[in-house]
C-alpha cells in the first residue's frame, strides 16, 4: 500500500467557552506568532476545553471513512481542521490531493451571487480553471435540481437548494478527498438516495470520502472503515459493523442515563395513567438489557391507572436502530384479542417473547395503553405510544439458531417481523385459545377454567 492520501498525527483543538476571553487569547497567541516561531499550545487556560485530543488515523485513497458519536464528540471539528477552516493546536495534518467539502449549510456561498457564480467561485478554491467548469456545469445545474433558480442570489434559496447545490458541487468537480457532514439529512428523500448513488460512483472511480451521520444504516452500507470519538478522544476505529456497536452502546448508556433523570422528575407526579417504568428479564427471569440472537425475553410494563379506566389494551413497539426507522414489530393486547375484564390499578404487565428472529443491534421500546374503541372509529388512547428503553440483540448465538449462514452483516432496513407472544398482568397469564378465539381472562384477573393449557401463545 502506498502513502496515505491523508494522514493526522496527535492532531489536537480547543476553544475558549467565553467570548472575551477568547477575543484575549486569540490577541496574544497572534502576537506571539509574529514574534517569535509558533509553539504547539497543549495546555489548556481559563475557559478552554480540548474539542479535539491526540487524534491519529491515515486514510488511503480510495477508502470511505464514516465518523460516528454523539453530538458534541468533535466530527464536525475534525472535518473543519482537515478542510483548512480552522487550525489545529498540536499535532500535524498531511494531505495530498485537492478537498472538496460539504460540512455547514451555506458553507463556500456568498449569499448575494447566484448559484451559477457561487459553482465558478467554488471551482477556483479547488483550483479549476473555468473551462474545467464549463466542461461540467450542466451536469451540476441538472443533478442540483434548482432549474432556473441557478440565476437567482444564493440567498433567496431554500435549505433544501442551498444543500442540492452545495453537494453537487463538492461531489462534480472531483476532488481527491470529498468531506461530507450531516447535512445531507435536511434533503429529502429522493436526493439523500441520489448523493448516496453518486457518492457510490465517486468511489468507484477512486475518490476518497470522510463522512459524518448518524444513521447506522448509511454508515454501514457506504463505507470501508468507521470511527468512533467521544468528548474529543478517538475511541476506536476499524470495521463498521463492530464500531457501529460500539456506538449503539454507548447512544443506548446515555439514553438510559436521559430516561433515569426523567423518571427521577416525574416521579414527584403521582396522579394520572402512565407507565412507570420499564424493565427487561432473559428466559430465567434475570434483568438484562442484551439478549442473545433467537433468545426468549420478556419486556415488562410498570403501569398505574386511574380509576376511571376500564379494560385498557396494552401496547408495544420495537424500533431497530435510528428512531426515524419504521416499527419492526407491533404487540397490541386488542389485535392478540386479549380481553382485560378487570386489572389492578398499579400493577406489571409483561409481554413474553418467544424465540424472535430480530437482527443484532440496538432496538428502542415504545409502549402506551390503548383504550376500547371501534375499528371504524379508530384507536383511542389512555396513554400515546412514546420512546420508553432499549436493548440490545448480541450476534452470539446467529449461527447456532441458523446454522450454515455466511459472515453475519446488520440489516440495513429490518423488515416488519412477527413474533410468538403472550401477555401476563401481576403474574397472571392471558391468551387466546386459537380454535375456538375464547378469551380466558376472568373478572378477578386469573385465567378462566376452561383454559386448562393457561400460558397461551399469540
Amino acid at each position: 500500500m502506498g502513502e496515505p492520501i491523508l494522514s493526522l498525527e496527535g492532531v489536537s483543538k480547543k476553544f475558549c467557552r467565553s467570548l472575551k476571553r477568547s477575543l484575549f487569547y486569540g490577541l496574544q497567541d497572534l502576537a506571539a506568532e509574529m514574534t517569535i516561531r509558533r509553539r504547539e499550545r497543549d495546555s489548556l487556560r481559563r475557559d478552554e476545553f480540548w474539542a479535539l485530543k491526540d487524534v491519529s488515523f491515515d486514510l488511503s485513497q480510495g477508502e470511505t471513512l464514516g465518523l460516528v458519536g454523539h453530538n458534541g464528540a468533535g466530527k464536525s471539528t475534525l472535518l473543519k481542521l482537515i478542510n483548512g477552516l480552522i487550525r489545529h493546536d498540536t499535532g500535524r495534518i498531511s494531505i495530498r490531493g485537492r478537498i472538496g467539502a460539504l460540512i455547514e449549510l451555506g458553507a463556500g456561498f456568498h449569499p448575494l451571487l447566484t448559484g451559477r457564480e457561487n459553482i465558478y467561485i467554488n471551482a477556483a478554491i479547488l483550483g479549476l480553471n473555468r473551462r474545467d467548469v464549463d466542461r461540467r456545469l450542466d451536469e451540476i445545474i441538472e443533478f442540483a435540481e434548482i432549474g432556473e433558480f441557478i440565476n437567482s442570489p444564493v440567498q433567496s434559496y431554500s435549505s433544501g437548494m442551498k444543500v442540492r447545490l452545495g453537494f453537487s458541487i463538492a461531489a462534480h468537480l472531483n476532488p481527491d478527498i470529498l468531506l461530507i457532514d450531516e447535512i445531507l439529512s435536511v434533503g429529502d428523500a429522493s436526493f439523500r438516495q441520489r448523493c448516496l448513488d453518486r457518492l457510490s460512483e465517486y468511489k468507484r472511480d477512486g475518490g476518497t470520502v470522510i463522512f459524518i451521520s448518524h444513521n447506522s444504516t448509511t454508515v454501514e452500507k457506504i463505507c470501508d472503515r468507521a470511527m468512533l470519538l467521544d468528548h474529543g478522544h478517538l475511541v476506536a476505529v476499524g470495521e463498521p459493523g463492530a464500531i457501529l456497536q460500539q456506538y449503539e452502546t454507548q447512544a443506548l448508556e446515555l439514553s438510559f442515563k436521559a430516561e433515569a433523570r426523567g423518571r427521577r422528575a416525574y416521579a414527584s407526579d403521582d396522579s394520572g395513567t402512565r407507565i412507570t417504568a420499564v424493565e427487561y428479564r432473559d428466559a430465567n427471569g434475570v434483568k438484562t438489557d442484551s439478549f442473545d440472537f433467537g433468545e426468549s425475553f420478556e419486556i415488562h410494563l410498570h403501569y398505574q391507572l386511574d380509576d376511571d379506566v376500564q379494560r385498557p389494551y396494552f401496547v408495544i413497539g420495537l424500533q431497530k436502530g435510528e428512531r426515524l426507522n419504521p416499527i419492526t414489530t407491533v404487540m397490541n393486547m386488542m389485535w392478540d384479542d386479549v380481553q382485560l375484564e378487570q386489572v389492578p390499578r398499579r400493577g406489571v404487565v409483561a409481554c413474553l417473547v418467544k424465540n424472535p428472529l430480530f437482527s443484532p443491534g440496538v432496538y428502542h421500546v415504545q409502549a402506551g395503553i390503548q383504550a376500547t374503541a371501534s375499528m371504524l372509529m379508530g384507536q383511542k388512547w389512555h396513554v400515546p405510544t412514546s420512546q420508553i428503553g432499549a436493548f440490545t440483540v448480541r450476534p452470539g448465538r446467529l449461527r447456532d439458531v441458523l446454522p450454515g449462514v455466511g459472515p453475519v452483516n446488520l440489516v440495513y432496513q429490518m423488515p416488519p417481523v412477527i413474533v410468538e407472544h403472550s401477555w401476563q398482568v401481576s403474574g397472571a397469564p392471558f391468551g387466546i385459545d386459537a380454535s375456538s378465539n375464547v378469551v380466558f381472562a376472568n373478572g378477578d384477573g386469573r385465567v378462566a377454567d376452561a383454559a386448562s393449557d393457561a400460558d397461551k401463545r399469540v
